[in-house]
């Protein structure tokens, strides 16, 4: 048997920070030890960032090295300054406390236009000396990095550049299209198309999670189209031992997740306002609840709704939960909803969230046109989709599911299709790319720093 090879893999959002983003790297560390890769996580220290779960810290398994560099942030400097500065005790030299929220606004505007790639920039400097100690503790193969936060690539560039280790490259979701980053300027979209050649064109593999991406990048780099792969989101069966289903004689309805840019509540709300008004059975038996966050304008949308409908009773919003109690829920649930929109997003890209309710074995409502989200709720035979916009469609949908629960045999998913999703088999598929990337010759032309040993 080979002797196991060290991986670095960078990852801003890893343990105790939470969301979707969080899950990808925790699920492939838990597994690839098996596999014969030793992972390495290089990430930001505990408490820079205000979306934390620490009971997320449990599922990293024992003896996994954990690196942590620290990151400037300036936003979060400016919301811990203008947090203390009190009324009374201006701590900013005369302003009022109004007067500083405001300034704190202007500054924030300016954020979009100055932080480059992204707000995690200052993570970029501290993250490549710990990545350079990291080497020199650990005999890495492989450098493998994987974005929400677009800075963890630059991180892995420049320890490519540096040691010329062969490099990984992991979108979780594509970066450079207009439909998913609302870039400043042309210039901003100028640069961010050069960063995203210059990671392609480095890197000795690409992932991405769903094919619509991956057919776009290869469109786009057809020099570079078989270095790009996919590898889907995934879920982790452990993560369920000893969730347990709480008995409820409601119809309960269940988000998990965050609604924000074009993924709105709306549709499906008002289509629960017209079942109600349709079925009265169905206002005696059914609890929807969202757990998570909204952006402003759609928890002001969603609120609206609420009393329009007179569904105070009824909808529940229970803000963010610790991951374990989210996996309760789901379990406990009914019916998922699942929210996408008519545009790109909602064709090319999947909620991470769909696997973890494939997981949680339940029906889904799926509010998604044609493309990547349908064709695996389909694959997986996990429920309904409707078009996120269709509001007879989705009323109908409603009560299907409803009837469905009143007879006592929901419509639950199979089995053989949603095993295919979970880390353990999905670490597997990475594995292999990172064993190619570790034996396939560097790309043409390639000047490297430091040579491989």
């Amino acid at each position: 048997m080979t002797a196991p090879r060290s991986v670095l893999m960078i990852d801003y959002y890893f343990p105790p920070l939470a969301g979707a983003a969080a899950q990808r790297t925790l699920g492939y560390v838990r597994h690839l030890p098996d596999l014969g890769w030793t992972p390495v996580v290089l990430t930001v220290r505990s408490g820079e960032h205000s979306f934390s779960d620490p009971s997320l810290l449990d599922r990293i398994p024992p003896g996994i090295a954990v690196r942590r560099a620290r990151s400037l942030d300036p936003a979060r400097f400016l919301k811990k300054v203008l947090t203390r500065a009190a009324p009374g005790h201006n701590a900013l030299g005369g302003y009022s406390e109004g007067a500083l929220w405001g300034a704190a606004r202007r500054i924030l505007r300016l954020e979009p236009w100055l932080l480059f790639p992204d707000r995690r920039i200052g993570w970029l400097p501290f993250a490549v000396a710990e990545g350079l100690r990291a080497r020199r503790d650990y005999p890495i193969a492989v450098l493998y990095s994987t974005s929400t936060a677009v800075t963890s690539h630059l991180v892995a560039y420049g320890l490519h550049r540096l040691c010329g280790l062969p490099w990984v490259a992991d979108f979780q979701d594509p970066w450079a299209e207009d439909y998913v980053s609302r870039f400043p300027s042309p210039a901003h979209r100028w640069m961010a198309r050069r960063l995203e050649r210059a990671i392609v064109k480095r890197a000795r593999a690409v992932i991405v999670t769903t094919h619509p991406v991956q057919e776009a990048l290869r469109r786009r780099y057809p020099a570079h189209a078989e270095k790009v792969a996919v590898i889907p989101m995934g879920f982790d069966p452990e993560a369920f031992a000893g969730v347990r289903a709480a008995p409820c004689a409601k119809f309960v309805v269940t988000h998990f997740g965050t609604f924000y840019g074009s993924r709105s509540p709306g549709p499906f709300l008002t289509a629960v306002g017209e079942c109600l008004r349709a079925d009265g059975r169905l206002a005696r038996d059914l609890e929807v609840q969202f757990l998570g966050t909204f952006d402003p304008p759609l928890r002001a949308l969603t609120e609206r709704l609420i009393r329009t409908y007179n569904l105070e009773r009824i909808v529940r919003l229970s803000g963010p939960v610790a991951y374990t109690i989210g996996l309760e829920r789901l379990v406990s649930s009914s019916v998922l909803l699942l929210v996408t929109d008519r545009g790109p997003w909602g064709r090319n890209l999947v909620p991470s969230k769909l696997f973890e309710y494939l997981a949680a074995g339940r029906p889904v409502l799926g509010l998604a046109p044609e493309g990547a989200v349908a064709g695996h709720l389909r694959a997986a035979k996990a429920g309904i989709v409707v078009e996120p916009d269709d509001i007879p469609a989705i009323q109908r949908a409603i009560m299907a599911l409803y009837e469905e629960w009143r007879r006592g045999a929901p419509h639950l998913p199979d089995h053989e299709v949603v095993r295919t999703f979970r880390w353990r088999e999905l670490a597997g598929r990475l594995a292999a790319v990172l064993e190619g990337a570790r034996t396939a010759r560097p790309p043409h032309g390639a000047r490297l720093g430091v040579p491989q040993h």
